[in-house]
């Protein structure tokens, strides 16, 4: 039956069931219920969708109860991205959004499970825009700061990752100002 019609079944209803199988899309309230069932088969759940903080905080045995796909809606940070991605139980996170230092020191499998956009907030220098350019999934980043021979040595992938100021620090001599004045993103 459906998810909410199971859920809504007594527990000695549920306790005495062999196999459980809910269809449509449940959340984790739904899920926990089930997953609390002492029935003696298996527990399958078409769909679960719920908030990333609730995701983040549920466990494999949750979630692994899902047979299809598992959603996080809103808006992770790294923190619970990380802990989303160590679940055995793919889930998409709808978006993330941490500070250039949180997401250059994450990595693709965890950026990968984003679906929406992933955006760096904060100030990056080369050194983290170059790191962040260099993951599969595309990044934003807010504002780039660096020296002009940082800058200068960077390039057109890593700098238009930058959707405000870039900004060079210092004196720039003709080849470096020439090599800047190249480059796509003002």
């Amino acid at each position: 039956g459906a998810v909410a019609d199971v859920v809504g079944a007594a527990s000695a209803v549920l306790n005495g069931a062999f196999n459980i199988t809910a269809s449509g899309t449940g959340n984790l309230t739904q899920a926990n219920t089930l997953e609390a069932a002492t029935n003696g088969g298996t527990i399958a759940i078409d769909a679960l969708t719920d908030t990333v903080t609730a995701i983040a905080g549920s466990s494999d045995a949750v979630l692994n109860q899902v047979t299809g796909t598992v959603t996080a809606t809103g808006t992770a940070d790294i923190s619970q991205a990380s802990t989303i991605e160590a679940f055995a139980k793919a889930v998409s996170i709808a978006a993330l959004t941490d500070t250039v230092t949180a997401i250059a020191g994450s990595n693709n499998n965890v950026l990968n499970q984003v679906t929406g956009a992933v955006t760096a907030t904060g100030t990056a220098d080369v050194a983290q825009a170059t790191t962040i350019e260099a993951f599969a999934k595309a990044v934003s980043i807010a504002a780039l700061t660096d020296t002009v021979a940082a800058i200068a040595g960077s390039n057109n992938n890593v700098l238009n990752q930058v959707t405000g100021a870039v900004t060079a620090t210092g004196t720039a001599d003709v080849a470096q100002a020439t090599t800047i004045e190249a480059f796509a993103k003002a």
